[in-house]
């Protein structure tokens, strides 16, 4: 019983009461934990709230990557993915440093599709010297 007060005392005075750790929460592309996409980037974003306010909200990508995104209150991120299951975790920090953190887990399913049929106007006007030529270039293939 004594350890147990000690601990909460410690953890009490050391400023990290659950009153003063700053909430993230994820609205958007979901409110849900998970969700599946065929595309990348994928657009993130949400709120941040703290009794103190929010300094700066951040991403990071476990399969790689990570930033700062826009705004505080309300932030917007456009985080890129990994072919398979990626943890993005969001945090949320306030200017005593302290961290509070929303995680979702995004499976992307597919490559991104490769760009539509191009239409391309052309004016013939002469039988001799004209030539048009065309490459596509889908990336990261370089032309």
């Amino acid at each position: 019983m004594f350890i147990l007060a000690l601990f909460l005392l410690s953890f009490v005075a050391s400023g990290a009461s659950a009153q003063n750790i700053p909430r993230v929460v994820i609205t958007t592309p979901t409110s849900a934990p998970t969700y599946t996409t065929s595309t990348t980037p994928l657009m993130v974003g949400g709120t941040a709230r703290d009794n103190r306010g929010v300094t700066k909200v951040t991403w990071q990508n476990d399969r790689g990557g990570s930033g700062v995104a826009l705004g505080t209150h309300t932030w917007s991120a456009s985080v890129p993915l990994q072919m398979g299951v990626n943890t993005l975790t969001l945090t949320a920090w306030d200017a005593q440093e302290h961290q509070g953190h929303a995680v979702l887990t995004v499976t992307m399913t597919t490559a991104p599709p490769p760009p539509g049929p191009m239409t391309v106007e052309w004016e013939y006007r002469t039988t001799v010297g004209d030539a048009f030529q065309m490459e596509r270039c889908i990336a990261p293939q370089p032309c």
